[in-house]
């Protein structure tokens, strides 16, 4: 089971109580086999009696039983001090190899993702500069994520089929490679080529990049792992804000482009040497097929390329329709877009369902716990991404804060969401707190920030006294800045703690079979949500703004109508906190099913133990008595030799 004793839903009665009959039953076997060890003794000769105790000592220390094993033991003592030291600096060696895997991996990740979040910045500049306009140059923003999206299952895939190194390193390179394209681009059509392509790197290096940091680390500091992967991307968006921004100030903005491409190479370098290449997933348990696992050549051969296709080809098609229905409504092309993407979806499940290899892990998602998670992760992301969009836009639009003071009040956001992810990884790595603690109280920041979201869309004051749509309580900026820094702060905490707990579910529940194919869709999801959250922010709210600002025309409606959605959507995902501390963290009936199974099965091997021990006690027995009787012997070794082999 996932949960632990601590703070966790406790075993059923009906497994503790099995638990008990398996270890008499096993207690049982022991005593019995130490008895057919002493029959057999009295009927063999010194040589014979040697060998056949060594023989009984090494099955019962190899088979844990409790009579035999123990009083062998002694012979091995003096060897375990040298294997425990053995033991000790090998777990040291390790321990060392996992942290300088860590801060490779994710100083690279660190680097790459502050190039991305200053980009939008910089849009402006750049269109200039390449003698374009701003809504073509937005393409090199919007590439690598539609890219990525479409082929991150896809990539995932490839890194449980063939390596996780291998995959990183590919998609890594193609990145480094790609980023110095980008700062090399004389036009826009270019700079979108090359950022198109880097999307494929995303998706090669990143669901394997999570992956070998799982793997690195022992399975109690999984959630450590998770919750300062997470934490480093959310660093690395600040820090790309604003020493990106500097960087671009000062230099330009090809500049974005050259800075981190020392700190990339040298983390390829370093990790080509110090990653494991033969880290990968288990394509047989995996994919449910029987036998020996295929080889990487031969999983490449059969790969479900249908598959990938297809899903990316949908992915595409939802994201280009919502997008689009941002900007140009329903058009012709808007709902082709649309209406393509359940086509998709379901030509999609039929591949799936009949490839020998999917691109989807059909079987892991086949578990009620892991879709539950999933479609949480989805909901949860889409709110808090979504009303990201909006917080800008009613800060500069609406309150009319200037840029610096609109990003002096947003920081608090990730800065608060960096600080929990890793906080709450230690939480769950010590015990500290239960899963089922540690969702809630993230649930309970994240619902009291989208509270006060509705509330600062309808009371705060901008100046004008009564702006349209409803008069609003004058608080004053000071107190009306607080609140806000307040719902910052529970938001980006709330985030931290409950995006932690579910991933650390998810590789749990998942296995790691599917390991980097998981992290592919759960990278995927984040994508998706923060596209689609974007273009409902965009037009939900209206883009015409006075220039200069005027408080009196600043509409309150399209600003609180949007609060009101986001807290709809983050209600939905509430009901996976109460399905996960309700005990739905484990399929309905999956208990009884465990019980009915392990008592058969305990059922057949106690049977077949009483049977086989009674039959040995009754040769060994015979043969003594023969023995005794004056026979001659030599039936009676061969006897004990075929016992013996037996």
């Amino acid at each position: 089971h996932p949960h632990s004793a601590r703070g966790r839903p406790a075993a059923p009665p009906q497994l503790l109580a099995l638990a008990a009959v398996a270890g008499n039953a096993q207690s049982r076997v022991g005593l019995e086999s130490d008895a057919v060890a002493l029959a057999l003794l009295e009927t063999e000769d010194a040589a014979g009696a040697a060998c056949e105790s060594d023989g009984f000592a090494g099955g019962a220390d190899a088979g844990g039983f409790t009579g035999a094993g123990d009083d062998s033991g002694g012979r091995g003592s003096a060897g375990g001090a040298g294997d425990k030291a053995g033991t000790d600096a090998a777990e040291r060696q390790g321990a060392t190899n996992r942290y300088a895997i860590l801060v490779t991996l994710l100083s690279g990740r660190l680097a790459l993702s502050s190039s991305f979040s200053v980009l939008n910045l910089l849009l402006t500049d750049l269109a200039a500069d390449l003698g374009s306009t701003r809504a073509a140059a937005v393409w090199a923003t919007l590439a690598p994520l539609l890219v990525s999206a479409s082929l991150l299952a896809a990539g995932g895939k490839l890194g449980d089929t063939l390596g996780y190194k291998r995959m990183w390193l590919l998609g890594y390179g193609v990145h480094i490679v790609t980023t110095a394209c980008s700062a090399l681009a004389p036009n826009v059509p270019l700079l979108v080529a090359a950022r198109a392509v880097q999307g494929v790197g995303m998706a090669l290096d990143a669901p394997s990049g999570v992956a070998l940091l799982v793997r690195a680390f022992p399975a109690r500091d999984r959630a450590l792992v998770l919750g300062v992967h997470g934490a480093v991307g959310a660093a690395g968006q600040s820090a790309g804000l604003v020493v990106g921004g500097a960087i671009a100030q000062f230099f330009g903005w090809r500049a974005v482009f050259w800075a981190p491409l020392p700190f990339t190479a040298l983390s390829f370098i370093i990790a080509a040497r110090i990653l494991d290449p033969a880290l990968r997933g288990d394509a047989k348990q995996a994919c449910g097929v029987p036998g020996a696992a295929p080889t990487p050549r031969e999983m490449l051969r059969e790969f479900d390329y249908a598959g990938a296709l297809t899903l990316a080809l949908a992915t595409l098609a939802l994201l280009l329709g919502v997008n689009r229905a941002g900007a140009h409504g329903a058009d012709a092309p808007t709902v082709a877009c649309l209406l393509a993407f359940p086509v998709l979806g379901a030509l999609l499940l039929r591949i799936e369902r009949q490839a020998v290899h999917p691109v989807l892990p059909m079987r892991a998602l086949g578990d009620a716990r892991l879709a539950y998670a999933l479609a949480a992760f989805f909901m949860l992301f889409l709110s808090y991404l979504g009303v990201w969009m909006l917080y800008p836009l009613f800060l500069r639009d609406f309150a009319g804060q200037t840029s610096a003071a609109a990003a002096a009040l947003l920081c608090a956001r990730p800065v608060c969401n960096a600080l929990f992810a890793p906080l709450t990884g230690q939480l769950i790595k010590h015990r500290v707190l239960s899963d089922q603690r540690l969702l809630l109280g993230g649930t309970f920041l994240l619902g009291v920030s989208f509270v006060l979201t509705l509330g600062i869309a309808a009371q705060w004051d901008n100046g004008s006294g009564s702006a349209r749509g409803g008069p609003a309580l004058s608080l004053g900026p000071v107190v009306q800045s607080v609140v806000f820094v307040v719902c910052m702060v529970c938001q980006g905490a709330g985030l931290g703690v409950s995006a932690t707990v579910i991933r650390t579910h998810v590789t749990e529940v998942a296995g790691l079979e599917v390991l980097a194919s998981m992290q592919g869709l759960l990278q995927k999801a984040t994508i998706i949500t923060l596209m689609i959250g974007t273009c409902l922010s965009v037009a939900m709210v209206p883009q015409e703004v006075a220039n200069p600002w005027v408080p009196e025309l600043a509409q309150r409606a399209p600003y609180l109508h949007s609060a009101a959605v986001y807290l709809a959507t983050f209600a939905l995902f509430c009901a996976f906190p109460a399905y996960y501390c309700r005990g739905g963290s484990h399929r309905p009936g999956e208990d009884a099913e465990l019980i009915k199974a392990a008592e058969a099965e305990l059922a057949e091997v106690s049977v077949r133990s009483d049977s086989q021990a009674r039959d040995a006690l009754e040769v060994a027995v015979g043969d003594a008595d023969v023995h005794d009787d004056g026979e001659d012997g030599a039936g009676a070794d061969d006897e004990n030799a075929r016992l013996l082999g037996g």
